[in-house]
């Protein structure tokens, strides 16, 4: 029975030495299909982390590869200890929206935990029946999304008709559309 991180089987996590070359870590991030490499020291103490989102921003701004990852590391905001219960992992997925979180055993990087991870858990936890490792997932606290009034805005439907020139859409041809459509009613 699954109760803390520790027992279950963990993601290796994309590790580099703050010295490596932007253009190495970003090869191994992508040959791992990972969202994030952490940057560890030489006792595998993790220092910090860059996602993917910031080498996108790096390769966008016109940057080589050649420089450091050290340059485009931020430090790690969120870690879970490998003793962390399952509640806790729940209560911190819910609370702070995260899609993996960096397993840490005294500071030491031993694993990355995901959001899949966590799913895994509760599906098979709801299928054997062992509710106890789990928080009451009923409470108001963990309400689904579905059942929310309150929405981030990229799950908001968007009425294509109140898109107007002043609007910029990623994609312009559903823009396009939409006046097509509307020009047709």
């Amino acid at each position: 029975m699954v109760r803390q991180v520790r027992d279950i089987a963990l993601q290796s996590p994309v590790m580099v030495s703050a010295q490596v070359e932007i253009g190495t870590a970003e090869e191994l991030l992508i040959s791992r299909n990972a969202s994030a490499v952490y940057v560890v020291d030489d006792s595998e103490q993790l220092l910090g982390m860059v996602p993917d989102q910031e080498f996108l921003n790096y390769r966008l701004m016109g940057g080589d590869g050649q420089a450091r990852i050290a340059a485009l590391m931020s430090p790690v905001a969120l870690a879970l200890e490998c003793t962390a219960s399952i509640d806790q992992v729940c209560r911190l997925f819910k609370e702070e929206n995260v899609g993996s979180l960096p397993v840490v055993r005294q500071g030491q990087l031993v694993g990355q935990f995901s959001r899949c991870n966590l799913l895994k858990i509760i599906v098979e936890s709801t299928t054997t029946g062992e509710f106890d490792i789990l928080p009451d997932l009923s409470s108001t606290a963990f309400a689904s999304r579905a059942e929310s009034t309150v929405r981030p805005t990229w799950m908001r439907p968007v009425d294509l008709r109140e898109v107007g020139k002043s609007t910029q859409l990623i994609i312009p041809h559903i823009a396009e559309a939409a006046m097509i459509n509307e020009d047709a009613a």
